[in-house]
C-alpha cells in the first residue's frame, strides 16, 4: 500500500496508521508519496489546496453527535495528503463542529493547517453578539486567530443585520489586530446583492454555491461571472451540491459512464469545478472516509477535463434540469422546526421519487416518518425561510411534496 503523507506530518501520519491509496503520478509514486495539488493565489499572497475539507457534514452517531474516532481519522488523512484548509462554522452540527475542529487540530503545529469560520449575521440580534460569538469561536477551536473568516451566508436580510451591528467594520478591526489573517464572504441571494456586498468592503476573496447543475440553471454561472468581474479568488461551495450529483438517476450516471467508465460521477462534478478559471479552492462536505480518500485521490491527480468528458457533463446537466425537484442540498439551516417537520428528510424522499421513479421505495420511506413530523405538521409559520441558503418557498414546496407522495 502506497503511503502518501504531507511532507511535514509524514511521521505524524505513519504513526496513526494513517494510509493512502490514490492514483499517484510517476513522479509521485518514485518520490514516495501523494500530494493535493496546491493553487499559488497571487492576491492572498499563498498556496491553497485544490480541495478543503468542509465541517458541515461530519459523520454523526444515532445520537446525532459527531462519531469522533471517523471524523479524526479522516481529518489526519486530509492533513497527511496537504489537505489542509478546513472550514467551520458557528451553527454547524448543532454547534458541534467548531469545538471538534478544536480538538482534532489541537495536536499539529499552528503553522501547519488553515482554519476557516465564519460570522453569523442573521443571528445577531443585540449589541455585543458579535464580539461574544467571535470570542466563542476563537475558544472552541483553541486558536488565536483564523487564517479565513467570512461574513456567514450573506442575504438581503442578513446584510442589512450585518450593517445594523457594524458587523463589517468590527471584522476589518479582528483584522488589523491580526485575529483574521483573510476576510472575505460566503454568498446565497441575487445579482444585485452580490454587487452591494462587493462594493461593502475591501474583500479577499467570496466563497459560492458553484456546481454543473446550478450552472446549468443559470443564477451561478450569472454569479461566478460577478465575481470574476471583482477579481475576488473563488472559494467553491457545494461542488457536488449536497451528493446530488454523485447520487443521480442511472440514466444520467450512463452519460457520464459513456465518457469515462472509470471515473465516478462525483469526480466528474469536482474536476469541472476545478477547471474554471477564477476558482481558487473547493470545499467539500465528507461524512465518511471513502469520500475523503476519493476526493483525495481525484484532485491530487488532476491536469485537464478531456473535451469528451466536458461534452458529457454538459449533457447530463441539461437531462437533470429537466427534473422538477426541490433545489434543497440538506444542509439543514432550516432545523429544528418548531413544528417538528423533518424538513431535509421530506424533500430527500420526494427527490429521489422525482428521479428515481421508484414510487414503492418513496412510499415506504414517507411512511416511516410519523405523522406529526410530515409535511402536513407545518404551520406556516416562515421560519425556516429565514434561514435557508437557497430561498425556498419551504411551506409551499413541503404542501406540493406532500400531495404527491401522499398520494403512491
Amino acid at each position: 500500500m502506497q503511503i502518501c503523507a504531507y511532507p511535514p506530518l509524514r511521521a505524524r501520519a505513519q504513526a496513526a496508521g494513517i494510509h493512502a491509496i490514490c492514483a499517484l503520478t510517476s513522479q509521485q509514486k518514485k518520490a514516495g508519496f501523494c500530494m493535493m495539488k496546491q493553487r499559488y493565489i497571487e492576491s492572498l499572497g499563498c498556496s491553497l489546496p485544490l480541495l478543503g475539507f468542509g465541517g458541515m457534514r461530519l459523520p454523526l452517531l444515532e445520537d446525532k453527535k459527531i462519531d469522533y474516532p471517523l471524523a479524526k481519522k479522516m481529518v489526519d488523512y486530509a492533513l497527511a495528503n496537504g489537505v489542509d484548509y478546513f472550514d467551520t462554522a458557528y451553527m454547524y452540527l448543532d454547534s458541534q463542529s467548531e469545538p471538534f475542529f478544536g480538538e482534532a487540530l489541537a495536536e499539529y503545529p499552528r503553522d501547519s493547517y488553515r482554519l476557516t469560520s465564519k460570522m453569523p449575521a442573521a443571528w445577531l440580534k443585540q449589541e455585543g453578539d458579535q464580539e461574544r460569538i467571535f470570542a466563542e469561536q476563537l475558544a472552541r477551536c483553541k486558536v488565536d486567530y483564523f487564517d479565513f473568516y467570512l461574513l456567514h451566508a450573506v442575504s438581503k436580510k442578513s446584510l442589512a443585520a450585518a450593517r445594523q451591528f457594524g458587523t463589517i467594520p468590527f471584522l476589518l478591526k479582528m483584522k488589523e489586530e491580526g485575529k483574521i489573517r483573510h476576510l472575505g464572504f460566503s454568498f446565497h441571494d441575487d445579482e444585485d446583492c452580490l454587487r452591494e456586498t462587493i462594493a461593502e468592503a475591501p474583500w479577499e476573496f467570496v466563497q459560492l454555491q458553484l456546481n454543473y447543475y446550478d450552472y446549468e440553471l443559470g443564477e451561478a454561472k450569472r454569479l461566478y461571472e460577478i465575481a470574476c468581474e471583482a477579481k475576488l479568488p473563488i472559494f467553491v461551495m457545494e461542488p457536488v451540491r449536497g451528493g446530488f450529483l454523485s447520487d443521480m438517476p442511472e440514466e444520467a450516471q450512463e452519460i457520464l459512464h459513456k465518457a469515462n467508465p472509470a471515473k465516478s460521477t462525483a469526480a466528474f462534478a469536482l474536476e469541472w469545478v476545478a477547471e474554471l478559471p477564477g476558482v481558487a479552492m473547493m470545499l467539500s462536505g465528507m461524512s465518511n472516509f471513502e469520500q475523503v480518500t476519493e476526493n483525495v485521490a481525484t484532485l491530487s491527480d488532476f491536469e485537464a477535463v478531456p473535451p469528451v468528458e466536458k461534452r458529457a457533463v454538459e449533457e447530463c446537466a441539461k437531462f437533470l434540469a429537466a427534473y422538477k425537484t426541490v433545489p434543497c442540498t440538506g444542509c439543514r439551516y432550516c432545523m429544528p422546526c418548531p413544528a417538528g417537520v423533518k424538513i431535509p428528510e421530506t424533500f430527500q424522499i420526494y427527490n429521489d421519487y422525482k428521479l428515481l421513479k421508484n414510487a414503492t421505495g418513496a412510499k415506504n420511506s414517507y411512511a416511516e416518518i410519523a405523522p406529526e413530523n410530515r409535511a402536513t405538521a407545518c404551520v406556516n409559520c416562515r421560519k425556516c425561510m429565514n434561514t435557508c441558503p437557497q430561498h425556498l418557498e419551504i411551506p409551499t414546496l413541503l404542501a406540493q411534496a406532500h400531495e404527491e407522495l401522499a398520494q403512491l
